[in-house]
Formats: C-alpha cells, sequence, structure tokens
C-alpha cells in the first residue's frame, strides 16, 4: 500500500486502468483514511450524569429515543451488547448507565488517519526493513 501512495505515476498504477492514484488515494478516492487503532471492551459498565437540567416534554423525548443508546455509545437495540437506561433525578438532571452483556466485546472508539500519515509509517517501516535486510 505504502508503495502505491507514494508512487502516483508508476507501478501499480496501470495508464489504461479507470483506477488510479487519484480516485483512490486523492481529495474524492476511496482509501483517504485507515483505521489505525481500535478500541474494545468488555463488561462495560458506564455511568454519565448530567448537570443540565431537561423538562418533563424533553425527558419524555430522550425516554422514547433512548432504545437507540445515548451519549457517549449509540447503540440499536440490545441485541448489539449493550443495554442503555436512563433516568431522572426530582430536579431534572439526567443519568444515562450504558452496561454491556457479560462476555460481549463492544467497540468503543477507533483511531482514523489520513492515507498518507497512516502510509507515511508504513513507508518508513518499509524502508527501514529494507535496510536491516541488506546488513545481513
Amino acid at each position: 500500500m505504502s508503495l502505491a501512495y507514494n508512487n502516483q505515476s508508476g507501478p501499480p498504477w496501470a495508464s489504461d486502468n479507470p483506477i488510479h492514484w487519484g480516485n483512490t488515494f486523492g481529495s474524492n478516492g476511496n482509501m483517504q483514511r485507515f483505521l489505525s487503532t481500535l478500541v474494545i471492551v468488555q463488561d462495560m459498565n458506564v455511568t454519565v450524569t448530567s448537570q443540565a437540567t431537561y423538562s418533563e416534554s424533553e425527558q419524555q423525548t430522550i425516554r422514547s429515543q433512548s432504545s437507540a443508546g445515548m451519549w457517549p455509545f449509540y447503540t440499536q437495540s440490545s441485541s448489539s451488547g449493550s443495554d442503555t437506561n436512563v433516568g431522572f433525578n426530582s430536579q431534572g438532571n439526567m443519568t444515562v448507565t450504558i452496561t454491556s452483556q457479560p462476555g460481549v466485546a463492544v467497540v468503543v472508539g477507533c483511531i482514523v488517519l489520513p492515507a498518507g500519515q497512516y502510509l507515511g509509517h508504513e513507508s518508513e517501516r518499509s524502508r527501514l526493513l529494507s535496510a536491516a535486510r541488506a546488513k545481513r
């Protein structure tokens, strides 16, 4: 990948191919970003309490929409591996509790890098590996 990224006009790009550097890595390309790190947790139990106050009508709206999850984790249903519960105290402050199902891994975040940064690191590793092999 780093060779393809760092060589815009030569191999692996063929001049007669509709797939080229621009529509792969360019501003409208299909490989502009890469996932470099994935954060996965198991047996998660997160409680978030809001300092904001919510009116009765806002509380009803929040309760009716909470099955899709609440910040910081949005899920489509309990079958997704976690459950979301929302409650309000007498002052209207909200508490959200998100609990994962036992033994179910939940993706909670990732780091995404631009292709140039991600493949630049790969290019540097390739260069160092090639130099180390040449010394053998």
